[in-house]
């Protein structure tokens, strides 16, 4: 007896000694970037070497490939958890993607940074709380040309409604199969332009971080997101070094209109945002040549912007799961005649903004006031919510770019107990009108699409001839316009 567990000891001994001698052996891995010494952004195929070291390197880590762009080059995903991504509903899920523009690299080298120091055990404490899913890089071709737009030559930060790239659909894939509760889009801002150069100052912000600003989600969110992320966040970055705004658009002060970015549903914030999602845009600064230049500190402004992130979620999980979960319900209970605007303007602010800006001559910093300042968003136009709307079912690119978009459509159908709406006159947008059906019209199948689903708000949006953000004003979706009878049927419960 004695003799066997002696035998059971030793071999236990042998495999505890063997691990130990395996991570004694373990090497940290770097970085494509750290590699070349700084000198040379990741490229596709040394980005998909590191991804698959990071797999190996880390229990934590699984790489995947959520579609390729269009020139064929593979889209990576890097699922960081300490369970099975999405499996823990104790845990907050969180997606970072970059580089939808092919011209800012320091979102992807970022990026890249942080799955190394995941990879490495260096930021295992926040998988208790966070489930992490990261994708360093969305537009490999324009990144090969240091071009903003993809092979297409679409922005693809104008395309997460109508869906026109492999690249979009993708991430749009990947989001509904999850439905993360937090999501940033990783970009840069060039500062460097001929009329802020002739103007003589600049903007010299390390980051920005725009938040969400379309008035149709939750206003719990939207408040949140100014009074208590925005503070944590500045305080963060300032604290390790970097200067820090919220985030801002526009062209020279006084000039022209200075806000807080835009409320379309079109771009990877607001059209997550819109679906609830405590959703928001880091903008780094980019390089002179938007590419190499000062590569290093702007990757790791992104990364420490990124960890920072990581510690507000870990930090109030509970608070934002709440609210993401309500904001949700919300929009699947969703009852005809709420309101929902399809028009917006901005709005000028009681105070001007003090705007931080560095001297081009002299780079010293200085502070202009900025009186056409209009950091608030408010509804010019309202519609009320229908029970649902009827789509043509022979309008295959509405049905599939819906179907896409993971909306729930029923079957063919026709509402016998429901009042039915068709706008005229839409070739004329200030006389459109909405007037009342007898019947259907004859001989066109319908497809049915609830309002009470979680993409209530965004259907109104999408679906409203005259909403200003709306698939009216794409060009693929011209053609719904082209004649007086909008194609697309409102409906109400009788």
């Amino acid at each position: 007896m004695k003799n066997k567990c002696y035998k059971k000891w030793s071999v236990f001994s042998l495999i505890l000694l063997f691990t130990i001698f395996l991570s004694a052996c373990k090497t940290d891995i770097q970085t494509p970037l750290e590699l070349s010494e700084f000198k040379e952004p990741t490229s596709h195929e040394d980005l998909m070497e590191f991804v698959k070291d990071a797999e190996r390197q880390s229990r934590q880590i699984t790489m995947g490939i959520i579609g390729e762009s269009v020139e064929g080059r593979a889209i990576p995903v890097l699922k960081i958890s300490g369970d099975t991504y999405g499996t823990n509903p104790d845990k907050i899920k969180m997606i970072m993607f970059a580089m939808l523009h092919g011209n800012e690299h320091s979102g992807k080298e970022g990026s890249l940074k942080l799955i190394r120091e995941f990879a490495n055990g260096n930021l295992d404490h926040f998988l208790g709380n966070i489930d992490l899913m990261v994708l360093p890089l969305m537009n490999p071709d324009g990144a090969e040309e240091t071009q903003r737009r993809n092979a297409q030559n679409i922005d693809l930060n104008r395309d997460h409604l109508a869906l026109e790239s492999p690249e979009s659909q993708a991430l749009r894939t990947l989001f509904m199969d999850y439905l993360p509760e937090v999501s940033v889009d990783v970009h840069e801002y060039f500062p460097y332009g001929s009329a802020w150069e002739e103007f003589g100052y600049r903007k010299d912000f390390d980051m920005q971080i725009g938040l969400v600003t379309n008035p149709n989600i939750s206003s719990e969110i939207i408040q949140y997101q100014n009074d208590t992320f925005l503070p944590f966040m500045k305080e963060y970055i300032e604290e390790r070094g970097y200067s820090f705004h919220n985030y801002l658009v526009g062209g020279i002060p006084n000039e022209s209109v200075t806000r807080h970015s835009t409320v379309d549903i079109n771009d990877g914030r607001q059209s997550m945002g819109i679906l609830n999602t405590f959703s928001m845009i880091y903008e780094g600064k980019n390089g002179r040549d938007r590419y190499a230049d000062n590569i290093e500190e702007r990757a790791n402004c992104q990364y420490e912007s990124m960890v920072g992130l990581l510690e507000f979620v870990s930090q109030n999980k509970q608070a934002i799961k709440q609210m993401v979960e309500e904001g949700r319900n919300n929009l699947i209970e969703s009852q005809p005649g709420e309101k929902v605007a399809i028009q917006m303007e901005y709005v000028k602010g009681d105070e001007p903004l003090h705007m931080p800006l560095k001297s081009v001559s002299t780079g010293n910093d200085t502070v202009i006031v900025v009186d056409e300042y209009y950091p608030h968003v408010e509804a010019v136009l309202e519609v009320e919510k229908p029970t649902g709307y009827l789509v043509p079912a022979e309008d295959e690119k509405i049905v599939n770019l819906l179907q896409m978009h993971n909306v729930i459509i029923t079957g063919q159908f026709v509402p016998e107990d429901h009042d039915i709406y068709r706008y005229t006159n839409v070739t004329d947008p200030e006389n459109a009108r909405l007037v009342q059906l007898d019947d259907l019209p004859l001989g066109i199948g319908y497809y049915y699409v609830p309002i009470n689903q979680l993409h209530s708000n965004m259907l109104v949006l999408a679906l409203e001839p005259q909403s200003q953000i709306g698939l009216v004003n794409y060009d693929a979706f011209e053609y719904l316009t082209e004649e007086p009878d909008y194609p697309i049927l409102r409906v109400n419960k009788k």
